[in-house]
């Protein structure tokens, strides 16, 4: 059986692409962030974005519970807990975003 070079190309075109296709993953969307991931940039610069602290003057809080988190941002910001920086962070924080910042951090 003779077969024309063009469809032998064209034959061979095919094959490719379906192999290609059968191999490769489907498209999906780009991830979205972690819910809370944006509330708690802000908290990234002391406290790492995995809640691994870069600097020494903050305490981790991968370790911490969502419970604590919340509880220690309400207590920075009545003042039961006494830190500048803290307190001004989280007094502009609504409880929304103290639950989202702890759901981010917090285990």
């Amino acid at each position: 059986m003779n077969i024309d070079p063009t469809h032998k190309f064209r034959l061979l075109g095919v094959v490719c692409v379906l192999a290609l296709s059968a191999c490769s993953e489907p498209a999906t969307e780009s991830a979205a962030p972690a819910p809370g991931a944006r509330e708690a940039a802000i908290c990234a610069s002391c406290h790492g974005g995995l809640g691994i602290r870069p600097r020494k003057h903050a305490p981790d809080l991968s370790q911490r519970t969502k419970e604590y988190l919340v509880d220690a941002m309400l207590a920075y910001g009545d003042g039961r807990r006494t830190n500048l920086e803290m307190g001004s962070f989280v007094n502009g924080l609504t409880d929304q975003q103290r639950q989202l910042i702890a759901e981010f951090y917090g285990k």
